[in-house]
């Protein structure tokens, strides 16, 4: 949210995997005083970011054809990936050389 706000003109995307896939429940119940992760994960999704769940570790929570928050979608392992290679998170191939000592 905070870089959002500073960085208005960069595009904020969120992976969920394991048990964070969970957070895109609807209707949390929190406490006062303790973070909502469900209304962070909406404050993004409203200033045009994604909010993406591993669809394999949605199924493995039995959360997979549950309602979720509005706009957050189920994705896949291959979509982090070519996003991660999109942005030049990942290192190309091309440019490690291996040795056989």
């Amino acid at each position: 949210m905070q870089i959002q706000k500073d960085f208005p003109d960069n595009n904020i995307r969120i992976f969920l995997m394991a048990d964070t896939a969970t957070c895109v429940l609807p209707n949390h119940n929190i406490v006062n005083g303790y973070y909502n992760i469900e209304r962070m994960l909406k404050s993004v999704l409203n200033k045009g970011g994604q909010v993406k769940i591993c669809g394999t570790c949605a199924g493995a929570r039995g959360i997979k054809n549950l309602l979720l928050i509005e706009s957050a979608q189920i994705s896949t392992m291959a979509e982090l990936f070519y996003s991660l290679k999109l942005f030049h998170f990942l290192p190309s191939p091309e440019k490690h050389v291996f040795h056989n000592s």
